[in-house]
């Protein structure tokens, strides 16, 4: 008989121990035109399937050292393996009241005796069935966009919280690009199986995790446990990817890479960016929504150097106001000011002295957008207080720090943790920095704390200032800002500061480099023509003296695309990524 040259049809698992019985599968199968592997035990089955993922299982109940039933309990829990199609072979005349009463899944059985034909029938619809619904990638075996998109429809609206996760690789066409597609598939590999593994460790149960394509990957897991799974992927895979490197390229940290124009480059090792979005119930309305979340957080997270994590999470406290600073940034939301009023009237100085004393404050970022070219042009360094207390957000820390007279002492602590926390972005990256009034207005303090900071950063430092309306009409303030540009220092105000008061008289001869306009403000002026009309005057004065205009707490696409409209080109705000916390990393050895 000639030999097909017809590609195979599928890859096979036999778990079968009778020899005799086994023969006469591998050739009904192999005639049918599939690859064919056997086990003989579950132990061996195991094995083979973790080293090689089949296309097919077909499991015979009487094992040698475990019963075929538990087996295929085993394989359709486990989230790498439960994709796989199994039929269930038996002779045993309870078979089916046995599969009821422990509850197996599987996708087709035959009783023996039968016939072999009926066994390549049931083979080939239950794979056919299989692709179809699942799409598995047939690099890593796991299921693929249809699967990926019924998982997530699955649990919107339940009420129940959860994650997904979209995991993304770094620096990996270059790698492809100078090693090649064979060593690109081995690193694909490698990470389904770090992806996995960080799942099955945190949260087994009703999970899931799926491969995009590309190194592209998406999970699901439990609600309290998304940051762990991060957090272990993020780790094993920076420990475990020097591995894929030459010792020559391991020794310099880098590789250099030729593109198509001749250009050479540097690339860092590849790492994995991760957006993650949570949903406490009934978050999302659809998969769409879901989609453009995960893709605007991974986009953020691949702005920092080397694995990193980002996740969309509030608490209920903070979904009341936004995440800036100052006590303008509450306008608009009494329900946050009247937490603020409470926190004043609960701490006293004593507990801020504590704070500033004990160094409890923690750093975020909140990612500016280039919104024409769609990427992450900078960040602006955010602070809290101690978690789950009254001084917790920016509004009530700073405002009791004023009332306390101890602005300057708890506004340089926050430089210092924002200089030193963003030492995690790349370089190139431009850091808004916040400095309030009174600290400026103190005199050489701040250039000194500035200048001791990382080099690397005071070409990209913008010095922001942040919310004091006691301060905007202080002569002494503009003064000490030109100063600031004069040595070299790149400046961002408020528009409120710049269009009114001595705003208007100073901003000829201070031209920021960036003013930035609140859009609570402005909200809804794709509907309001008189808002519009007064965004419109606004940005256009901006431009008049050589500053950009930066919209911040954009929410709306609408907003969003008619401040494109007149010339804006920065965006900020939660349509395109809340503040999270920088990765933490542990440096590989």
């Amino acid at each position: 008989m000639a030999e097909n040259s017809k590609p195979p049809l599928g890859q096979v698992l036999i778990i079968e121990d009778d020899s005799i019985f086994v023969a006469q599968m591998q050739r009904a199968f192999k005639e049918a035109n599939f690859t064919v592997a056997v086990a003989k035990s579950a132990k061996d089955a195991f094995t083979d399937i973790f080293k090689s993922p089949p296309d097919l299982i077909v499991l015979d109940i009487n094992l040698p050292d475990l019963d075929g039933f538990h087996l295929a309990k085993e394989l359709k829990r486990n989230m790498m393996l439960r994709h796989i199609p199994l039929i269930l072979l038996s002779s045993r005349t309870d078979f089916l009241e046995k599969i009821r009463s422990l509850n197996v899944a599987v996708d087709e059985y035959l009783v023996r005796p039968f016939q072999m034909q009926d066994l390549m029938i049931r083979a080939q619809l239950v794979l056919e069935r299989n692709r179809s619904s699942l799409d598995a990638n047939p690099l890593t075996r796991l299921p693929g966009n249809r699967a990926i998109v019924e998982s997530i429809k699955a649990r919107l609206g339940k009420g129940k919280p959860f994650v997904v996760g979209y995991a993304d690789l770094n620096n990996f066409k270059a790698y492809n690009d100078k090693y090649g597609f064979s060593k690109g598939d081995e690193v694909i590999i490698y990470s389904a199986k770090v992806i996995f593994a960080a799942v099955q460790k945190y949260s087994p149960q009703d999970s899931f995790v799926g491969h995009v394509g590309g190194d592209d990957f998406i999970f699901i897991c439990d609600y309290e446990r998304g940051n762990d799974v991060c957090q272990f992927i993020a780790e094993a895979f920076d420990k475990g990817v020097p591995q894929f490197y030459p010792k020559e390229d391991r020794e310099k940290g880098f590789i250099v890479v030729e593109d198509r124009r001749g250009v050479v480059s540097q690339f860092p090792f590849i790492s994995v960016a991760i957006g993650m979005v949570s949903d406490e119930g009934n978050k999302f309305a659809n998969i769409g929504q879901v989609n453009h979340a995960l893709t605007q957080l991974k986009k953020y997270a691949k702005s920092f150097q080397g694995s990193a994590f980002v996740r969309d999470r509030r608490s209920l406290a903070a979904s009341l106001a936004e995440f800036t600073w100052g006590p303008g940034s509450s306008a608009g939301s009494s329900k946050v000011l009247e937490k603020i009023t409470d926190a004043l009237g609960s701490f006293m100085p004593d507990q801020l002295k504590e704070i500033i004393n004990k160094k409890q404050i923690s750093v975020l970022f909140q990612p500016l957008l280039d919104m024409v070219q769609d990427e992450v042009m900078g960040h602006e360094g955010l602070v809290r207080g101690p978690q789950g207390t009254p001084l917790e957000y920016p509004d009530a820390l700073f405002q009791t720090a004023r009332n306390a007279n101890m602005v300057i002492e708890l506004d340089m602590l926050c430089i210092k943790a924002i200089l030193s926390a963003a030492q995690c972005f790349q370089k190139g990256l431009t850091l808004f920095i916040n400095v309030f009034p009174e600290t400026l207005l103190e005199g050489n303090t701040i250039y000194r704390e500035i200048l001791e900071g990382p080099a690397s950063r005071q070409g990209n430092l913008i010095l922001e200032l942040a919310g004091s309306h006691r301060a905007s009409d202080s002569m002494d303030l503009f003064g000490t800002l030109r100063k600031l540009k004069e040595s070299g220092f790149k400046i961002c105000v408020d528009s409120p500061l710049v269009t009114t008061g001595n705003g208007l008289r100073f901003l000829p001869e201070l031209r920021p480099d960036f003013v930035k306009l609140d859009m609570l403000h402005f909200r809804e002026i794709s509907t309001d023509i008189e808002k519009r009309t007064e965004f419109t005057q606004v940005v256009g004065l901006i431009k008049q003296f050589g500053s950009k205009a930066i919209c911040t707490k954009l929410e709306s696409r609408a907003d969003a695309f008619l401040a494109m409209k007149s010339g804006v080109t920065i965006g900020q705000g939660f349509l395109f990524a809340r503040p999270a916390f920088p990765p933490v990393r542990e440096k590989v050895k």
